[in-house]
């Protein structure tokens, strides 16, 4: 990146981050897509920092469509592109409006993944707690902790690695889980997320503590230090594989998209859903009420005499 460009996106990175209060994983998100953007436009002869038309981030968008980028992630480029340019035209910077004018490329034409729940009980029991060594026993009483966490209050991964010690309140069963622009929300776990979270604290996470600096993070690695989302997900596909699960149909964010189906299949209102999620609106909910209606139909073709 030349000096203007990474000039300008340090400038806008430290303004939604510090100013406009943006959690450190959009911040993070933003950084990535624009320095995706950046380059792809360098390399087409377009200055990003200095547009003079929306055709750069048209053609972008179309690349990251036909490079099999899915329609959450081109929407969230837009977003980013999008911002930057706001950012740009509010401080005097850029010259005239060139954001696109047309909307973000439709998000969930294609429903949210989510898993029966045979599958999620293969998933939790999977990783079994009979090791005498440790080192082994530690590793699998921590996945156990974080898949039952994942399922039991719905949270985003970037949550779960950003879950603290004292926002787990496990005499009330509750978790207070910090979402995106950093709001906060309280979430109720049941009694087996519970459990395991104890047996994790009490028994596993002291083993790997010891091995580095303290910190207060929920969930650590081997070495001691605070999870990552890179290696949340190597352990949910490891647990999927040994479930006997396909671990291309299984992520933390299944984990979510399941939370929320089955507690609208078995009656919960979906405001209350809403709550739980942390959406800012109920139309990112409703959702899961399409993926209710589909499961609807298919039931009613395959059990009624004339479906």
């Amino acid at each position: 990146m030349d000096s203007a460009s990474d000039a300008a996106l340090r400038e806008f990175l430290t303004y939604v981050g510090a100013e406009a209060g943006l959690a450190r994983g959009t911040v993070d998100a933003y950084r990535r897509d624009l320095e995706r953007f950046f380059a792809y436009a360098r390399a087409a002869g377009h200055d990003p920092t200095a547009l003079t038309s929306s055709e750069p981030i048209v053609d972008f968008l179309h690349e990251q469509q036909r490079s099999g980028a899915a329609e959450a992630t081109v929407a969230r480029r837009l977003a980013a592109v999008r911002a930057f340019l706001r950012f740009r035209l509010e401080t005097g910077q850029q010259g005239r409006d060139v954001r696109p004018t047309g909307g973000a490329p439709r998000l969930w034409s294609r429903l949210p993944k989510s898993l029966e729940p045979e599958q999620v009980e293969r998933l939790l029991s999977n990783p079994t707690l009979t090791p005498p060594e440790p080192e082994l026993r530690a590793r699998r009483l921590r996945d156990r902790a974080m898949l039952e966490v994942l399922y039991a209050a719905g949270c985003r991964v970037s949550e779960l690695c950003g879950m603290t010690l004292d926002r787990v309140d496990l005499r009330a069963r509750t978790i207070r889980v910090v979402g995106k622009g950093s709001k906060e929300r309280l979430v109720p776990i049941g009694d087996v997320a519970a459990d395991a979270l104890t047996q994790w604290l009490d028994h596993g996470r002291p083993v790997f503590a010891v091995r580095a600096k303290p910190t207060s993070a929920v969930f650590l690695t081997h070495r001691g230090k605070p999870i990552d989302r890179t290696r949340v997900w190597q352990i949910v596909k490891d647990v999927a594989r040994s479930a006997g699960v396909e671990p291309t149909s299984v992520s933390p964010h299944v984990f979510r998209h399941s939370f929320a189906t089955h507690l609208l299949e078995n009656g919960a209102d979906l405001r209350v859903v809403q709550e739980l999620l942390g959406h800012a609106s109920v139309a990112t909910t409703e959702v899961y009420t399409h993926v209710d209606r589909r499961r609807m139909k298919e039931q009613h073709r395959q059990f009624h005499p004339r479906g």
